[in-house]
């Protein structure tokens, strides 16, 4: 690791010298400053963070240096930072620096004198330098919404390209050929979401025009501002896309001022979901930033770093912003196909929130070099939530339907993600299982995680800043209906030949006397559907029965369900509770089976169409009942029968679950 001295020595001058333009202490020139500074940046000078923990002394306060104290965007940022710093005992030093240089570097050295832990900053510059002095007195900085560009420090950022390419879309979707764009100052948003706004024009087919990009300051009054420059030219715009709230708020009141109609006359698309867009007449359009998560993740870096639990390079954490359709709903709804986030993201996945830095859905990029196109033109650009509101029942449908006009028409999902919804399976540690002919098992996740055995992850695909891990097996029931079909002449006919089935099945013991049962189907096929598909029942012999043959199906996809369960836990997302719905769930004893193998108890819906129930929450939180899906979950959905595993039964399945997996391993190649 470098030292002081070996900065010096590559700058060419003295220890001392180093350690003035570090501390910031007395005035260098201009040329022996960037020499020590580049030299900082080419030797990859940093801190060894455990030995500064030992070394200082810690205060117990945490430094937070805001730019502009009256952004909506800011004030939540640190409603988050101060509630995760008191969960981890360390107080919070507020400062605004009012994007003034001058001012943030007072409170810096404020802060360096009041011997502050670390810092989270909001950078009034692309540059580093103020910070210098921190890095030498070994104070840790992270950055938030804002990097600097010329010291590698710990940042933690929205994907701004991505939104703005949100917003474009949106606005392209809704047939706008002249999108206005309003940005702000040269620091991280204002870039980023430059380079997005001009990359979505391109995917779009849509000329870049300079006269429709006007740069602000970032306040309220250059967002009035650049809107009336906008409204003023021969050929004005007929939407725009502002960068920030504040300038949000200006560019409305300067439509309103012209007597223009939101979105009637122009679309404005905003960045930052403010409290106050929602009480708009219609409500803002926005790309809406995860702030809580941004502030939290900005305080676990500073922590790690202060507590010399992280010592390695600079870290850069991206979070995904997510579209919030409000005031153009209707009218998006009635220009294109609007797909809801469910349907979008396991079909299309998001083509719209891809970027080179954070690759996701559709490579646009060599689709176009390979000459296809046309095919990123089909994509869907618009995506809403599940409950979100996409329309209403027009006079016409209304009609045929026996409904009034008017009605709310709202966004739903896949029939399993719906059916996850109607389960409430929206809490951590939760899996839902859904069963039919194959099944599906769905749990949500914080993070993206990627696994072989693993679909997904979806972004978004059911709640807003998630992600929907999904995974299953190909042929359950199926297989349970292919088998009592061979044993027609064997069992009862009609529905009795299930209890039937059931009763021999509860007669055989655990382990179904040697036999195993595999199946190696992918994407739902099943021997139903498909008579090519293959899989394995192992050990049989003439001693076997039907009850034998039931029973080590059930115990198979049992077995099944525990190798999805642990690949879930390895993966970091844990399991204590199973919510069951489907065909399959009639068995009792197949559900016990489930319970004693996977060691986790399985609870039923008093609604057994739980797809029908989760579509239901959707139309009520688009209607406005309830504010969102885990609300309106908690207060619709009922859960009744819980089957609690048997601690007894966990020794003879452990033994059976060896054997199916030492016998998947086996004869997994030959299929």
């Amino acid at each position: 690791m470098a030292s002081i001295k070996d900065v010096a020595a590559r700058a060419g001058v003295s220890v001392a010298t180093a350690s003035r333009v570090l501390n910031d202490s007395t005035p260098v020139t201009l040329e022996t400053r960037d020499r020590v500074l580049a030299a900082v940046q080419a030797m990859d000078y940093s801190i060894d963070q455990r030995a500064r923990a030992l070394r200082r002394q810690k205060s117990g306060t945490l430094g937070l240096i805001v730019a502009e104290i009256r952004n909506p965007f800011f004030t939540e940022a640190i409603h988050s930072i101060e509630a995760i710093a008191y969960e981890n005992n360390h107080s919070l030093f507020l400062c605004n620096s009012d994007e003034d240089p001058e001012r943030e570097r007072f409170h810096l050295r404020a802060m360096q004198a009041q011997r502050i832990d670390g810092i989270i900053i909001l950078p009034v510059t692309a540059s580093g330098r103020p910070l210098l002095p921190l890095v030498g007195h070994e104070i840790p900085v992270v950055c938030l919404d804002r990097r600097v560009y010329d010291l590698d420090l710990d940042v933690v950022l929205v994907d701004n390209v991505a939104g703005a390419r949100l917003a474009v879309a949106h606005l392209a979707a809704l047939g706008h050929q002249r999108i206005g764009y309003i940005g702000g100052r040269p620091v991280t948003p204002g870039i980023e979401r430059l380079e997005g706004y001009r990359r979505g024009l391109e995917e779009y087919g849509i000329p870049e025009d300079p006269h429709l990009m006007r740069d602000g300051d970032s306040m309220r009054e250059s967002g009035y501002r650049e809107a009336l420059a906008l409204l003023d030219l021969a050929d004005p715009p007929t939407a725009i896309f502002v960068i920030n709230n504040p300038m949000s708020l200006g560019a409305l009141t300067a439509i309103h001022e012209r007597g223009l109609r939101v979105p009637q006359d122009i679309s404005v698309v905003g960045f930052d979901d403010a409290p106050w867009s929602a009480l708009l007449d219609p409500p803002l359009t926005t790309v809406a930033q995860p702030t809580d998560r941004l502030g939290r993740a900005a305080v676990r870096l500073l922590l790690e770093r202060i507590d010399g639990g992280y010592a390695g390079p600079a870290r850069r954490v991206i979070l995904p912003p997510h579209f919030v359709a409000q005031g153009e709903r209707a009218r998006a709804v009635g220009a294109s196909r609007v797909p809801g986030g469910a349907s979008a993201a396991t079909k299309w996945h998001y083509r719209a929130t891809a970027t080179e830095e954070t690759p996701a859905g559709w490579p646009i990029g060599l689709l176009r070099r390979v000459g296809m196109n046309n095919l990123p033109g089909k994509v869907p650009g618009v995506v809403r939530l599940m409950g979100d509101k996409c329309g209403e029942l027009s006079a016409a449908v209304a009609h045929e339907l026996g409904l009034r006009q008017g009605i709310a028409v709202s966004i739903s999902g896949i029939d399993a993600h719906a059916g996850m919804v109607g389960m409430d399976v929206l809490t951590p540690r939760t899996l839902a299982f859904i069963t039919g002919t194959s099944t599906c098992h769905l749990a949500q996740s914080p993070r993206a995680v990627f696994d072989r055995g693993l679909w997904g992850p979806f972004e978004a695909a059911v709640i807003a800043g998630e992600w929907t891990l999904e995974a299953g097996q190909a042929s359950t029931g199926g297989t349970v209906r292919w088998l009592l079909d061979t044993l027609g002449g064997v069992l009862p006919p009609g529905a009795e030949r299930y209890a039937a089935a059931d009763a021999a099945a509860a007669a055989v013991l655990p382990g179904a006397d040697g036999l195993t049962v595999l199946d190696f189907w992918q994407g739902s096929r099943t021997p139903i559907k498909d008579p090519a598909a293959r899989g394995t029942i192992w050990g049989l012999t003439t001693t076997h029965g039907p009850g034998h043959l039931l029973r080590a199906v059930y115990e198979g996809t049992a077995y099944g369900n525990r190798h999805i369960l642990e690949m879930l836990d390895r993966l970091g997302v844990s399991t204590e509770r199973i919510v069951a719905c489907g065909g399959g769930t009639r068995s009792m004893l197949w559900l016990q089976i489930l319970a004693d193998v996977a060691g986790v108890p399985i609870t039923l819906p008093e609604t057994p169409d739980a797809v029908a129930l989760g579509t239901a929450l959707c139309a009520a939180v688009g209607a406005g009942a309830y504010p969102d899906l885990r609300a309106a979950g908690r207060a619709m959905v009922r859960l009744t029968t819980t089957v609690e595993p048997n601690a007894a039964m966990r020794a003879p399945y452990d033994e059976g679950y060896g054997r199916y997996k030492d016998t998947y391993a086996a004869l997994a190649p030959l299929f």
